[in-house]
């Protein structure tokens, strides 16, 4: 029997793949760039610090470089090849026949590249690129002269929330149908670290969401969380460590 007329063509399979090993395989195709793109910047900001004379680029252009450098190699490279390792990798040691939620799997891979798509163009923004590196300092970040703050933050929401929606699969694949015999004390080292890995994640994308999640509230509704304790200590810095 055969599929859809719009999943024929080579192309549009790969775009529209629900299979595990061709998510993966995207998610790890997209680390890479990332991590092309990351050490390209890297390599122009250590240029500049390489002599205290360098004239390379400008201070406030090496602000943007270090902010995007971080946030691509962490955001747009590290964190997608663990995922795409992982959704490539776990069914096949646990023996099952793929992921346990595949569509949302392959949802999260577009909502994951939106994501990166969007931090990417934020260094173009008209107004001025992103200067609060890739912890995202909410001093710099609530900046309202800053307008491609609010693209990347709506990015790296994206991107946390691509990040669970992938754990969650993943952790229901563990819990789903396995290969005979396949108990929890006989799964392979990756697999058991994989499994730590999701489970962690669901708790700290869910983390990301949320402090991405209030500081884009914050650039919309200025002061809306500015929460005090202890007779006016300001808590709206701890958002960096959200």
């Amino acid at each position: 029997e055969t599929g859809p007329h719009w999943r024929e063509g080579s192309f549009s399979s790969w775009i529209f793949a629900t299979d595990h090993k061709r998510v993966g395989m995207l998610w790890l195709a997209v680390g890479g760039l990332g991590i092309l793109l990351g050490g390209i910047l890297a390599l122009v900001s250590a240029l500049q610090t390489a002599r205290p004379d360098a004239d390379l680029i400008g201070q406030g252009t090496y602000a943007s470089v270090v902010t995007m450098q971080g946030t691509l190699l962490t955001y747009g490279g590290i964190l997608p090849l663990a995922l795409g390792l992982s959704v490539v990798v776990v069914p096949l040691q646990l023996g099952a026949r793929g992921l346990a939620l595949p569509g949302l799997s392959a949802f999260a891979l577009w909502l994951g590249l939106a994501g990166i798509a969007a931090v990417v163009l934020s260094s173009f923004s008209k107004g001025d690129a992103p200067r609060s590196s890739w912890t995202s300092t909410p001093s710099i970040a609530l900046d309202p002269s800053r307008p491609g703050e609010t693209a990347r933050l709506m990015g790296l929401f994206l991107i946390a929330l691509a990040t669970l929606l992938t754990a969650i699969a993943l952790v229901a694949t563990f819990r789903g149908p396995r290969a005979p015999g396949m108990s929890n004390d006989r799964l392979p080292l990756f697999a058991q670290s994989a499994g730590v890995f999701a489970t962690a994640l669901l708790v700290l994308a869910s983390i990301s969401l949320l402090g991405n999640g209030l500081l884009l509230l914050d650039r919309k509704n200025p002061g809306s969380f500015d929460w005090y304790i202890d007779g006016g200590a300001n808590l709206v810095d701890g958002y960096e460590w959200v």
